[in-house]
């Protein structure tokens, strides 16, 4: 199983793409689906103990090892905390400036 993802920033979504064998499963995803995705693997990857994780996309569905599922929802976390940075881009360079006219050595955002 193969899990890669980008983050559409004009869009401010995650897009997602599963594929296995020739077969291919896509989705496009906002940061509070991205978050709810994760969840739901991370409780599957509990409750499962060794076996495979499924996740449902619509009509389609992708069965992942625990192990992959808990890569995937480490991966779809960070994306989701980026794409929440996105959102709340002019805000936090508003919050950083004040700090920086303040005094304060140190930055809101990873973002230059």
């Amino acid at each position: 199983m193969k899990y890669e993802q980008k983050i559409l920033e004009a869009e401010q979504r995650l897009a997602v793409r599963f594929s296995q064998d020739g077969r291919e499963v896509h989705a496009l995803l906002d940061a509070a689906a991205a978050d709810a995705l994760a969840r739901e693997l991370a409780l599957q990857a509990a409750l499962v103990g060794e076996r495979m994780v499924t996740v449902q996309f619509g009509r389609d569905f992708v069965m992942l090892e625990k192990r992959v599922a808990l890569d995937v929802v480490v991966a779809l976390i960070k994306g989701k905390l980026r794409l929440e940075e996105l959102a709340e881009a002019e805000r936090i360079a508003r919050d950083s400036a004040i700090l920086l006219r303040a005094g304060a050595n140190f930055g809101l955002s990873n973002d230059p």
